[in-house]
């Protein structure tokens, strides 16, 4: 007599249309189980991961790369003189957009009319700021290059950044970055004008270096970065 399959129908382990099912805790499929006894240190898992490129990472960069040079080349954010030589970045924080230095871009070129080009950074705003610094700060550089190579008189360049944006702005400098090719130092102490002394120093896209100035930036960090989310629960309880 023949043993009744339960409800729904059974089928035996050694059906082969029902392959047997592996649990392999630990391992992604197809990985391979080290012999016993043999341990992989953290140098050893940190060069295996760094050694394999990723994909999706260098699709990010390019795709970076592409809205950084588009950025660049609105001039709907640019403000100041034709003939000006001084190029000055404003960058915004987080969550801000280029509107967020319109006045200010204003100010500058009014009050150095003629000295001054002002271009108003338009690559990383609003949910684009969420990215991560490097991959904003690729997209800064990227604009920055394509200013620099729209406007061929320029000489010297100053960055204003709030927040967020001095990150940002540090990260595009370390990559626009060109070494003085100069053995003349840097620093004369023989030469009493600053702009002089800065001009035997390396360049920021070409340029000479001017100003850095980054307001409220986070340089060190910050102690309250979970702030944001306590204030809304305690506002929620309140309510």
């Amino acid at each position: 007599q023949s043993t009744s399959s339960p409800a729904g129908g059974g089928r035996s382990r050694g059906d082969s249309r029902w392959p047997a099912l592996r649990l392999d805790l630990g391992l992604p499929p197809g990985r391979k189980q080290r012999p016993a006894g043999e341990r992989l240190d953290l140098g050893s898992r940190l060069r295996r991961a760094l050694s394999r490129p990723s994909p999706q990472s260098t699709e990010v960069e390019i795709e970076a790369e592409e809205e950084g040079r588009d950025a660049g080349n609105r001039v709907e954010v640019e403000a100041g003189g034709a003939d000006a030589d001084h190029l000055v970045v404003m960058v915004n924080g987080l969550y801000g957009s280029s509107a967020d230095w319109k006045f200010a871009a204003e100010q500058f070129v009014k009050r150095l009319p003629g000295k001054v080009y002002v271009h108003r950074s338009e690559c990383n705003h609003s949910k684009l700021t969420y990215d991560g610094v490097d991959i904003m700060g690729e997209r800064l550089a990227e604009e920055v290059h394509q200013v620099v190579q729209r406007k061929g008189n320029l000489r010297k360049i100053s960055i204003v950044a709030h927040s967020l944006g001095g990150l940002i702005s540090r990260y595009a400098i370390g990559r626009l970055y060109e070494e003085s090719t100069s053995e003349e130092p840097c620093l004369n102490m023989e030469k009493h004008s600053d702009e002089e002394n800065i001009s035997g120093g390396g360049k920021i896209a070409g340029l000479e270096p001017m100003n850095f100035i980054a307001s409220a930036t986070p340089h060190l960090g910050s102690r309250w970065n979970k702030q944001g989310r306590w204030e809304a629960s305690t506002s929620c309880a309140d309510g």
